[in-house]
């Protein structure tokens, strides 16, 4: 909530480019440039609350404690929009070494890439019937 004072000190230069009444009333947009006559815009995030998963593919592995640990520049800023600016109820369900098996420097981890993929499948699974069973629940205009 805005407090604005009883009393605002009127100047001239306020009063000699004020907006007539006639003229506010009718439109705004008509008032002389130097009326100076404002809005403000308030809004609630529409999507607040709603669930939402993020599903993301790593072609190496930035996993804690893996050599490229902190190299993933994309989830991070993905994750701002839609949880801390969107307000979404948000999941993330990542899978590393998508690479593997395309790039021959990766290889050596197939059945590690095997073992994540089949751990990022079962949480889209999970996180999918969750979305379901809410989408079941809220009627569709």
């Amino acid at each position: 909530m805005v407090t604005l004072p009883k009393l605002l000190v009127s100047r001239d230069s306020t009063l000699n480019n004020a907006c007539p009444e006639a003229t506010f009333n009718a439109s705004p947009l008509g008032c002389p440039p130097l009326s100076k006559v404002g809005s403000a815009t308030v809004s609630t995030p529409v999507l607040a609350g709603k669930p939402a998963v993020l599903v993301t593919v790593r072609g190496g592995n930035y996993r804690p404690g893996t050599p490229r640990e902190g190299w993933d520049h994309a989830t991070g800023w993905m994750r701002r929009i839609l949880a801390d600016v969107w307000h979404l109820d948000l999941n993330v369900v990542q899978t590393e070494f998508t690479l593997v098996g395309v790039n021959p420097a990766l290889d050596q981890f197939e059945d590690l890439a095997r073992q994540l993929r089949q751990e990022a499948e079962e949480q889209a699974r999970h996180h999918g019937r969750k979305l379901g069973a809410a989408a079941a629940r809220v009627p569709v205009a």
